[in-house]
């Protein structure tokens, strides 16, 4: 498998995501092999969160905005 073969579903991860969390910067790191994700908003300044599951980064996006009064 090439890294080219890698990176394109991970590329679709990060577009859905950031459809749906248009107030996050989400990113893939090819060397960590993890999703991140750092917050546009005001009131979660300076954090950030990095998960290898997709949909355990997309939940705590949603509990933070939730729970801090984000967007």
């Amino acid at each position: 498998m090439s890294d080219q073969d890698w990176d394109d579903p991970q590329r679709q991860v990060v577009g859905s995501l950031r459809q749906r969390h248009p107030d996050w910067m989400i990113v893939y790191g090819r060397y960590t092999r993890m999703y991140w994700a750092f917050p546009k908003f005001t009131v979660f300044p300076g954090n950030y969160f990095g998960a290898t599951d997709p949909s355990e980064l997309d939940q705590r996006m949603l509990t933070a905005e939730q729970d801090l009064g984000g967007p």
